[in-house]
Parts: structure tokens; C-alpha cells; sequence
């Protein structure tokens, strides 16, 4: 068995679909959630049609479908509390791993709201929630700080182009350790899960908390290279 597992929630309905700056408060997350997924699109409208940002793909060999996969509004969750605490046990703004992206609210919608220049932050998020390393991710974004394109002048035909993209479901780009997970339950999480030195346990709260409403900490995760 593999050390870790990657999870991707398939089923995608996204309600806005604007590529505009500044998203409406529909859907299923609120202005911070739909805010980062706008931010998201503009970010992939960018590296699918603009040369630079195609240079950018093939340089690094970016998978845009896997990139579009981790805007699934199911895999974006925004974080109420005053901060946010990544694996580590580090205070973050933002923390994203095996698809699942966690944003700090009071941070976020103070980026959005003073429009500061983040889609290269946005975009890192994408890069660590689909498994790129993380000194590799901040790399990769920061070539796109600042992203330097009007979104305002993306024509209808253009655009409508994108959306058509985007709203296709296209599962050809996982992995064979990708896989469906599917229920709707939620769990608040927010704990701490000592795994005791058992692969199983560090393994499954691992795996839950991809889908707990607060990230789960887990301690003992060396556990996990045990496992075959």
C-alpha cells in the first residue's frame, strides 16, 4: 500500500462560474471560498491561453487538469477560527495537502477585499493540493508574481471557451493512487490523533481529515512507511 493516498472528490457543481475578480456569494462557500475559486479560474485562464503562462506549463510540465480538479468547491474549505494550524503544528494562512485546500477567512478576505495581487498564493495552493512538493510549488507560482494580464479584456468568445473547458469533468489525469471518495457527512475535526506507533490509525484519521471541517493533526506518521 502506498504511503500516502491521494483523494479527489469528483463530483464538481460549480454555481458561479465568473472570471472576474471579486466572486458573488453563491454556491457553496460564501465571498472567501468563491472568491478562491474565481482566483483559481483567472489562474488557469492564464496558463491554458496565454504564452507565458503556456511556457510556464510546459517548462514545468503542469497537469491543467489535475490544477482544475483541485478548484472542486468540496475541496476548498475556509477557516473560521482567529488562525490555522498546517501538520506541522505552524501557524499558516492557508494550508493545502492531497487534495484538500484549507484558507484562514480573516486573512483572505482581506487579500480579496484590498485586491491585493495573490493569484500567484492562489495558485501554490492548487500546485500543493494536487501533490507538488512544496519548495517546488513556491517556485512555480512565484514566476507569476505579479501575473501581469487584464482579465477585463478576455473576450465572450474566449471566455465562454474556457468555461466550456472547465465545466468538463476529465478523470483521465489521475493517478492509479487516486481515488473516489464519495458521502457527504461532515466531521468537525480540529483534534489531535497520537497514532501510537500503528500505520492504520495514522493512516485513517490522515484520510479523514481530507474531509473534516478542520484539519486533523496527526502525530506519528513515520508509521505510515510500514505499510506495503
Amino acid at each position: 500500500m502506498k504511503s500516502f493516498l491521494s483523494i479527489l472528490i469528483i463530483t464538481i457543481s460549480f454555481q458561479s462560474m465568473a472570471l472576474r475578480s471579486g466572486g458573488q456569494e453563491a454556491g457553496g462557500g460564501g465571498f472567501v471560498h468563491d472568491n478562491f475559486i474565481n482566483y483559481g479560474k483567472q489562474v488557469l485562464f492564464y496558463l491554458k491561453n496565454h504564452p507565458k503562462g503556456q511556457n510556464l506549463v510546459r517548462r514545468n510540465k503542469l497537469n491543467l487538469c489535475r490544477l482544475k480538479n483541485t478548484l472542486n468547491e468540496n475541496l476548498i474549505f475556509v477557516y473560521d477560527d482567529n488562525q490555522m494550524l498546517d501538520h506541522r503544528g505552524s501557524i499558516v494562512d492557508a494550508y493545502s495537502y492531497r487534495w484538500a485546500i484549507y484558507i484562514l477567512n480573516y486573512s483572505w478576505e482581506k487579500y480579496f477585499k484590498t485586491k491585493t495581487e495573490i493569484h500567484y498564493l492562489v495558485l501554490k495552493e492548487m500546485l500543493r493540493s494536487e501533490g507538488t512538493h512544496f519548495s517546488r510549488a513556491i517556485d512555480i507560482s512565484n514566476t507569476i508574481n505579479p501575473i501581469n494580464f487584464d482579465f477585463e479584456s478576455i473576450s465572450i468568445e474566449d471566455k465562454n471557451s474556457f468555461l466550456n473547458w472547465f465545466e468538463t469533468m476529465d478523470s483521465d489525469c489521475l493517478s492509479d493512487d487516486d481515488m473516489e471518495i464519495i458521502g457527504t457527512r461532515k466531521v468537525l475535526g480540529g483534534n489531535t490523533i497520537f497514532a501510537q506507533n500503528d500505520h492504520r490509525i495514522a493512516m485513517s484519521f490522515n484520510l479523514l481529515s481530507l474531509f473534516s471541517e478542520k484539519p486533523i493533526r496527526v502525530i506519528g506518521n513515520e508509521s505510515i512507511m510500514t505499510s506495503f
